[in-house]
C-alpha cells in the first residue's frame, strides 16, 4: 500500500516540478500522465508478485518500449516547444 501512495506523490509531484520549470501541458496530458505512470506502477507490481523466473526478452523489451516512447515525448517537446 505505501508503495502505491509513494508512487502516485512522485507522479504528482514530478508533474508539479514540470510546472515549475515552465513546461506548461494540456490538463489531459498531465492526467494521462499519472494514468500511465500508476498503470506501470500495478504491471510492476503484477509482475513483482508472479515470482517468476527472470525473462530478459520481456526486460529488454520493457526497457526498449520506455526507451522509445521516452524519446518519442521529448521530440514532441522540442518540436511544440511546450515552454
Amino acid at each position: 500500500m505505501w508503495a502505491f501512495i509513494y508512487s502516485a506523490l512522485l507522479l504528482i509531484l514530478w508533474e508539479v516540478f514540470e510546472f515549475f520549470i515552465k513546461i506548461i501541458e494540456p490538463s489531459l496530458n498531465v492526467a494521462v500522465d499519472i494514468f500511465a505512470g500508476l498503470v506501470g506502477f500495478f504491471l510492476a507490481a503484477w509482475l513483482y508478485f508472479l515470482e517468476t523466473q527472470f525473462n530478459l526478452t520481456l526486460y529488454l523489451g520493457i526497457v526498449a518500449l520506455t526507451l522509445l516512447l521516452s524519446l518519442w515525448g521529448f521530440l514532441d517537446f522540442l518540436k511544440k516547444g511546450y515552454r
